[in-house]
């Protein structure tokens, strides 16, 4: 997302390279997160079968892309298991391996409902 003001209205907001941010570039609050993807899930309770083909029977949580984070960076073989668990915080190889999960036909048809859902909104 590019920045659409020149300066940032106050000192509290700053640049940020986070995944959601607000139109200022900063991180947006997890209560936000949560009322977005409170949004997402209702939309596609009521529409995915007609948009996307499928019925929607998940309801997706902030907690559910931590599960996606680690999952697409161990299956990047040039980043070692040492770094994901760094990178989140696990000290254990076993805790790590307990969130990677290989992603379905089913769960690519989610995440790409998801992200046509933000297209949509955002």
């Amino acid at each position: 997302m590019t920045n659409t003001w020149p300066t940032f209205p106050v000192d509290a907001f700053h640049a940020s390279k986070s995944l959601f941010r607000t139109e200022y570039g900063s991180p947006i609050t997890s209560h936000s997160f949560r009322e977005i993807l409170t949004q997402i899930n209702k939309s596609l309770t009521n529409h995915c079968l007609e948009w996307y083909g499928f019925e929607w029977t998940k309801n997706e949580i902030p907690h559910g892309f931590r599960h996606i984070h680690i999952s697409v960076l161990r299956d990047d073989p040039s980043i070692s298991l040492k770094e994901v668990q760094k990178r989140v915080g696990h000290v254990r190889a076993e805790t790590t391996d307990g969130y990677i999960h290989t992603l379905d036909e089913n769960q690519g048809k989610s995440v790409k409902a998801i992200t046509q859902f933000i297209e949509k909104i955002g």
